[in-house]
């Protein structure tokens, strides 16, 4: 059957244990919301004298940064491995499962900085993170 629209509800962010060659990943707790995974190939000049106008290719992708945002569960083992990568100051795997689509994202992450609130009398405590996408984004067909 092919993919049909749906809402994000569903939707999935899993962390890898960083063990190879088997990488076990585990579902992050609570999300409440996942930015944007994009990439942009730069734009490389090729003109040459040659040319009769402006000439380009396109470079190597770069990963944008993107924000998750969980509510905050202090004792979470895995909003604790988000906070261990931002310690580590190295990317670590992910896998996001769209819900209910065919395909999975996959991408490597640096967690750049992590926030936690806003604390207000009747909203939900958040912890969030940003990550900058580290190397490729693949699909994958969702196992």
């Amino acid at each position: 059957m092919p993919d049909a629209k749906r809402v994000g509800a569903g939707t999935v962010l899993k962390i890898g244990d960083g063990v190879t060659p088997t990488e076990g990943f585990t579902a992050i707790a609570k999300i409440r919301r996942i930015g944007e995974v994009s990439e942009e190939s730069p734009l490389i000049d090729a003109t040459d004298l040659e040319s009769t106008g402006r000439e380009y290719i396109g470079g190597l992708p770069d990963g944008a940064e993107l924000d998750v945002e969980a509510a905050l569960l202090m004792d979470s083992v895995t909003h604790q491995s988000l906070d261990a990568a931002y310690a580590s100051k190295l990317p670590v795997n992910f896998e996001l499962l769209p819900n209910q689509q065919s395909k999975k994202i996959k991408f490597a992450g640096l967690v750049r900085s992590r926030l936690f609130g806003p604390f207000e009398a009747e909203g939900i405590m958040t912890h969030r993170w940003r990550l900058k996408i580290s190397g490729a984004v693949t699909l994958a067909a969702a196992s």
